[in-house]
């Protein structure tokens, strides 16, 4: 047998754990889809959103754990270049400031105000300070701050400009300048080899235009002079107030980061995560992460841009990740990491201490004079077993391998998108909610829901948001539907012919959500054959993504062609059916005790009232399949159809007890989840009761509150089995 090159074998490895074309693709159209889905410019919401990080980029691996990175920016704020920029009368107007004293990446923002002429020039308006009032970015900062602990009360922490939530969500407040000072266009205006970034990449880069940030937390001695004749950049400290912090604004140009990483190849994309999983095995136990991953980026772009293109090939992996690692040692030699899209930034200030400079080139040193040995005993995703496995398989055979699969980790890997990418309605419903006061007038829902439909059908988009905003439009024709046969039906009417050609153009996208509401209708209304129809429709139209979960559960494999059918299991079948309070006469009685919780509240209810469960507590969240099985199960019941009945009840049980029961433990903050959960335990309760299974009922109840006795309706079943166990009544 030839002999295997250790770059092959680590290329080969690096495809094992989930960076390969397929999946980084997958990643990626998950994430524009989430992005595109959650976008709120034509829905006159006060905020547009973007993920940023290794998750949309495909950088990352199983073993990483890497966060979800979203940033928000307040699209009713216009930051100016220059005072002959438009200004807008319906938006804050604010000019941005640059000055000499300032840090490189810094800058401070001035409210202009509206009776000012675009015309009169920035010296004339600062001649009048009275006038001028700097913003503060430790406003956004708090403000975002204080949004997340409304929504995650006590999972929210700080981390520099950054607000964490629970474990793996980190969000970003910003401000966007549609336009690029010069600083920013140093990537776009220096001498570059021309290879790369390619011009197409550099003439969108330039229209993208950048955000601005908090600082975060000052690192006092952050600033720099730079001596040119020196061979080392020597730092000259100079501590600031704290008030004068506030004042500035950093600059980010992260969708340009973005586009350049969107222009990689899957070698390239190999190399950068090789280097991001050195820096957590060799360098973050001793530096933590002030020797961050955007250092590690900083020279791998660096070294693309100077590296020709044909020498990013599987067959030398190893030497370009050498190269990438000789880049980083001549930074810290001289002790200067420049920005590679803002001119005149250390990325070393303030982060890295003189005595780590030397070790951490000596640990770089040994990595370039081994020809990257050390992966053959790195721990991170087994990297080192597997290496070992593909280079020496006569060594190795099959006893005692127990590293995980290719198909495992792609497993894993879509496994984690279904839990933290899904595309959720409930989040425009909420929306929905806070900005209108939680108004008890059912008219005035319907005429925000058919305005935001109106807008939807009517923006401009191109093929990502189309697919966002189908996804969102059949969602809001479904609830505009059903919401009109609830009317129906508490007013004793049938339910209109125009109604019922709503809810069937509602159900065109495939989403499984909407089809599920109209057969809820239908059901409501005494049409069980329909029912039947609609719901064995919609089982053979995911039966394909049903297929997935039910082997790839079993044998925890995901076959790479079958990710379309990934793609349709994830934006058609696990967002949640969501039913607010005005389509509650669409929902069999038993879910309506969702609407109301519990029947008590303690110390820790009343601490927590204003978090996500209060939102939720508005709203019936179930999910998608349970709801299925449930369904079907109640409607053969009716039909008197006693082997589908039985067939459908066995459905329920596999799928609650085996997919949804684990989730309850998994994320503790994760509030949509679990009210999701608690639903599904609920439906295989109720379904007990009908087969006269009370003991088993009680049990299935009694687990749903041992997990969560918070705003949990099941207080309310236990509470109705115990009286009619005693009175014989409900």
């Amino acid at each position: 047998m030839a002999k295997v090159d250790l770059s092959e074998a680590l290329s080969k490895v690096m495809e094992d754990i989930g960076v390969s074309e397929d999946v980084v693709s997958f990643r990626r159209e998950i994430c524009l889809i989430a992005e595109h889905s959650k976008h709120s410019k034509c829905l006159n919401f006060r905020i547009n959103m973007h993920y940023f990080g290794s998750q949309i980029k495909g950088t990352t691996t199983p073993g990483m754990r890497s966060d979800i990175d979203v940033l928000f920016y307040f699209i009713k704020c216009n930051v100016c270049l220059h005072m002959g920029s438009f200004l807008d009368a319906t938006k804050l107007n604010c000019i941005f400031i640059k000055s000499d004293f300032q840090h490189p990446q810094f800058c401070s923002l001035a409210a202009i105000p509206n009776e000012v002429n675009g015309q009169v020039s920035l010296e004339t308006l600062m001649s009048e300070p009275l006038r001028v009032i700097l913003l503060s970015s430790a406003i956004l900062y708090t403000s975002l701050m204080q949004q997340c602990q409304f929504h995650y009360t006590d999972s929210v922490q700080n981390h520099g400009p950054a607000v964490t939530i629970g474990k793996d969500f980190d969000s970003v407040g910003a401000l966007h300048c549609p336009m690029l000072p010069v600083q920013c266009r140093y990537m776009i205006s220096r001498n570059k080899p021309g290879h790369w970034p390619k011009y197409e990449t550099l003439r969108r880069s330039s229209e993208c235009g950048m955000f601005l940030v908090s600082p975060g937390i000052p690192t006092f001695g952050s600033e720099v002079r730079f001596h040119a004749n020196a061979s080392v950049r020597h730092c000259t400290i100079r501590s600031r107030g704290s008030d004068d912090f506030s004042k500035q604004w950093r600059m980010s140009t992260n969708m340009i980061e973005r586009m350049l990483m969107f222009d990689l190849n899957i070698v390239q994309l190999k190399a950068y995560t090789i280097m991001k999983m050195l820096r957590k095995e060799l360098f973050k136990h001793f530096v933590g992460d002030r020797f961050s991953t955007f250092h590690m980026k900083t020279a791998f772009l660096f070294t693309v841009e100077n590296t020709p293109e044909e020498r990013w090939t599987d067959r030398n992996l190893v030497a370009c990740v050498v190269c990438c690692l000789k880049t980083l040692g001549r930074f810290l030699k001289r002790r200067f990491c420049p920005h590679y899209t803002i001119a005149d930034v250390n990325l070393f200030a303030g982060k890295l201490h003189t005595h780590e400079y030397t070790r951490l080139i000596s640990k770089v040193s040994e990595l370039v004079s081994s020809n990257l040995i050390y992966v053959l005993f790195m721990k991170m995703d087994e990297v080192g077993m597997r290496l070992t496995s593909v280079l020496y398989p006569e060594n190795c055979g099959d006893v005692g391998r127990q590293e995980p699969d290719r198909e495992d980790c792609q497993w894993f890997i879509f496994m984690q998108f279904r839990e933290s990418m899904v595309i959720n309605p409930l989040v425009l419903k909420m929306l929905l909610e806070m900005r209108m006061r939680r108004t008890e007038h059912d008219d005035t829902y319907k005429a925000y829901l058919s305005s935001f439909l109106s807008n939807l059908e009517t923006a401009e988009s191109n093929s990502l948001d189309k697919i966002a905003q189908t996804l969102e439009s059949e969602n809001i024709r479904s609830a505009l539907s059903t919401m009109e046969a609830s009317t129906c039906i508490e007013a004793n009417r049938c339910v209109s012919h125009d109604i019922i050609e709503q809810f069937r153009k509602s159900n065109e996208s495939g989403q499984l959500a909407c089809q599920l509401k109209y057969a809820s209708m239908l059901y409501m209304t005494g049409q069980y054959q329909k029912v039947a129809e609609v719901l064995t429709e919609a089982e053979i139209r995911i039966k394909p993504a049903l297929d997935l979960v039910t082997s790839s559960s079993l044998t925890k494999k995901l076959d790479t062609t079958l990710i379309k059918y990934a793609l349709q299991l994830i934006k058609n079948v696990d967002p949640p059916v969501v039913f607010t309070r005005y389509e509650r006469h669409c929902v069999p009685r038993h879910l309506l005790y969702e609407l109301y919780g519990t029947c008590y509240e303690t110390p820790m209810d009343k601490a927590n009232k204003q978090c996500l469960n209060i939102i939720l507590m508005n709203n019936i969240l179930v999910d998608t399949l349970s709801f299925l099985y449930y369904l079907q199960y109640r409607t053969y019941r009716r039909l008197e159809n006693q082997p589908l009945k039985t067939t459908a009840f066995k459905k329920l049980q596999n799928h609650v007890i085996g997919s949804l029961d684990s989730e309850l433990d998994k994320r503790e903050t994760d509030a949509t989840n679990r009210r999701r959960s608690l639903s599904a335990l609920s439906m295989l309760a109720h379904s007990f009761e009908l087969e006269n299974e009370e003991l088993k009922a009680w049990q299935t109840y009694t687990l749903s509150l041992r997990h969560c006795s918070l705003y949990n309706a099941a207080v309310w079943h236990l509470s109705r089995l115990l009286c009619h166990r005693v009175h014989g009544t409900t």
